[in-house]
């Protein structure tokens, strides 16, 4: 009696691997690509990327972590490219054409000159 119920435990086993390794099989080939070219925002911290993604409503969060937030449309917010470039890869998206804008603080004012 013990022997039956080993195999009906391997073969469920066995079952329940193949449709987990099927499942990642298919989120790997269903991804989602942007209309159009990326947009790559290039912030000074981690805080002003946050704040932007809390500004934006509509698109979808695809990826995120502390420094940098990948929109389902396209837009990548980031204050780090080594962060935006792995979340890039992961979706399929490093081989997509990629338009870049940095904002950065502006410079002081200089003071002028008197006499």
């Amino acid at each position: 009696m013990a022997a039956p119920r080993r195999s009906t435990v391997l073969v469920a086993l066995v079952g329940f691997c193949l449709a987990v390794a099927a499942s990642a099989q298919a989120t790997k080939s269903c991804r989602v690509l942007p209309s159009g070219p990326v947009s790559l925002l290039i912030l000074e911290s981690g805080e002003r990327v946050q704040r932007f993604a809390a500004s934006v409503s509509g698109p979808a969060i695809l990826k995120r972590d502390a420094q940098t937030v990948i929109f389902d449309d396209g837009r990548v917010v980031t204050a780090n490219i080594d962060s935006a470039t792995v979340f890039l890869n992961e979706l399929g998206w490093g081989n997509l054409d990629i338009q870049i804008v940095a904002s950065f603080p502006r410079a002081a004012a200089r003071p002028r000159r008197v006499g």
